[in-house]
């Protein structure tokens, strides 16, 4: 076990600790002054590189080959814990726990990044020699299985029958995909991955078969709609076998941009259909292609859903993280950071050999959260009907101010009455859309009257400014439009993501159509909605313009 003493540095050596994972590993890891870092690799260069950065944690450079002699490395440098963020775990060969038996052997703990399925759930091979040298071995200390595991046990507390869990994992579009993770991607793409539908292990192919699915945080805006493709991951194996009444466990990746994905995906189908062995020999065509295909919506996310039984009746929950930015691959190494802290302060874990379950709460992983950019939230979702908002919101709906809150608590009918300034453009187009969408005349100070009603899973409004009547239907998108308000106007629907905080709610256009055509946003209408709350009374503003038209109207204005 590594040596608990509080007043000894603790030696961590980082194999591939210049690559994609290490080096962001190395970073996370620089602030802890009761480290000494070994960042190791083949190149000294390289690593004598990654020692310039500053921070209270020691750091030295070494050069370690993994095909080379690992023990006699292992004794020059001594340390007290091994991490390998080298990888791919997929292309390990015949002897993939040569680096883990090493360490073990020695009494050297060891840490892994690995999310191969036959990989992390074959480290117990390590078990009995790592309880006989008084240390540990844990493998998937990463994304998965470790935070996904902690996230299920989260969303199961309560539950008394778990039925079907679904995850997914989908990268900001902006980011180029290491050289590791290309080639874990390769390795089973287009190859069958046994899986468990309906109580049944089938067969699936990897990255050729998958859904579409909305990832959103309630009161935040979601990302993108995204295709979720089948990947082979130890939690295929290891929920199914911790919770037998699972009768559905499935895991995807929704590589971005959409180009990159329907890429590969189609390059898997060359694979399904015996047209090509493996996509692993063109890894390295695959990352410089990739590179070419860097856009789209710079934010990534993380899911798991679960849907099963509770004491209120059938009930699904939904963990979802998202990560704006760069910040989504510093996700799997959270559990990595989490645990040597852990045993930096005299708690390590239990001797033996293992994948990483059970050895970290969802609470572990909040600070680690919080250094970044990274938002995530639970939704729980019921037959029983709720007031709209407060279904598209989730637990946000609690943040709004009460006048706000209150004005969408819409169980059956309501009316409203205020005042209200409208304004409204002066060029010929901006009239032209303004009579064409019915909206209210020009006035400095009107009278509003606005009706509520609940109309099955739809709410109708009725606004009149005067003997203007505006009217429009709202409900929960579906598919697509998910976790998005949709309201209509006649043939057009515009679908809306609600933010909300303590301050007010904002509505946010992501999509819309005409006649059910679909549309590019930009040749949308710009409409900026916002919900405050003044002196305990609401307040409303909204504003329409176009890039060819202009200001169209603007009306704002309070409701008691």
């Amino acid at each position: 076990m590594p040596d608990p003493d509080t007043h000894k540095k603790l030696t961590v050596l980082i194999v591939g600790g210049y690559g994609s994972f290490g080096a962001r590993l190395v970073g996370m890891l620089s602030d802890e002054p009761g480290l000494r870092l070994i960042i190791a690799g083949r190149s000294p260069a390289r690593s004598q590189a990654m020692c310039a950065g500053s921070g209270a944690a020691e750091r030295r450079p070494a050069a370690f080959d993994l095909q080379g002699d690992i023990d006699a490395q292992l004794a020059g440098l001594s340390p007290d814990i091994v991490v390998d963020t080298a990888g791919p775990f997929q292309a390990y060969g015949a002897d993939p726990y040569r680096l883990a038996r090493a360490a073990v052997a020695r009494g050297i703990a060891y840490l892994d990044i690995a999310d191969g399925r036959a990989f992390v759930c074959g480290i117990g091979a390590l078990n009995d020699l790592a309880i006989a040298n008084d240390t540990f071995a844990l493998s998937g200390c990463s994304s998965v299985p470790a935070l996904s595991d902690a996230v299920l046990r989260r969303l199961a507390d309560g539950m008394t029958k778990t039925d079907r869990v679904e995850g997914g994992i989908t990268p900001s579009g902006r980011l180029a995909m290491g050289l590791s993770v290309i080639q874990a991607i390769a390795s089973y793409a287009g190859k069958q991955a046994s899986v468990r539908i309906d109580g049944q292990i089938v067969h699936r192919r990897c990255l050729t078969d998958g859904r579409r699915h909305v990832l959103a945080v309630p009161g935040l805006i979601p990302l993108v709609p995204r295709r979720f493709g089948l990947i082979d991951v130890p939690d295929l194996d290891l929920m199914p076998e911790r919770r037998p009444d699972l009768e559905t466990v499935t895991f995807g990746a929704g590589l971005r941009p959409g180009i990159a994905h329907y890429a590969v995906r189609l390059a898997a189908w060359a694979v399904r259909l015996h047209l090509l062995p493996s996509l692993l020999p063109f890894a390295r065509l695959m990352r410089w292609t990739a590179r070419w295909m860097v856009g789209g919506e710079p934010r990534g996310g993380m899911f798991v859903r679960l849907s099963g039984r509770d004491e209120g009746g059938p009930v699904t929950r939904e963990w979802v993280l998202i990560a704006e930015g760069d910040d989504g691959p510093n996700i799997p190494l959270m559990a990595c950071v989490a645990l040597i802290r852990r045993i930096a302060d005299g708690r390590p874990p239990q001797a033996g050999a293992r994948p990483c379950l059970d050895e970290l709460d969802l609470d572990n992983f909040k600070p680690l959260f919080d250094r970044f950019q990274i938002s995530t939230g639970i939704w729980q979702e019921r037959a029983a009907e709720q007031p709209l908002y407060r279904e598209l919101l989730g637990p946000a709906y609690g943040r709004l101010p009460a006048a706000v809150a209150g004005m969408h608590d819409i169980a059956g009918e309501k009316t409203v009455s205020g005042r209200a300034t409208v304004e409204r453009g002066t060029g010929w187009l901006a009239m032209l859309l303004a009579r064409f969408a019915r909206l209210p005349s020009e006035s400095d100070d009107s009278e509003v009257t606005v009706t509520f009603r609940r109309e099955g899973d739809r709410e109708i409004w009725e606004r009149r400014y005067g003997a203007e009547l505006m009217s429009s239907s709202l409900e929960a998108g579906r598919g697509a439009w998910r976790h998005l308000v949709v309201e209509r106007f006649g043939p057009i629907a515009f679908g809306f993501a609600l933010t909300a905080d303590e301050g007010g709610l904002e509505m946010h256009l992501r999509r819309w159509s005409v006649a059910g055509i679909r549309l590019p946003l930009w040749l949308a209408p710009r409409l900026t909605a916002v919900e405050t709350q003044k002196d305990g009374v609401f307040q409303f503003d909204v504003s329409a313009s176009s890039r060819l038209a202009g200001p169209i109207a603007r009306y704002r204005g309070w409701l008691a």
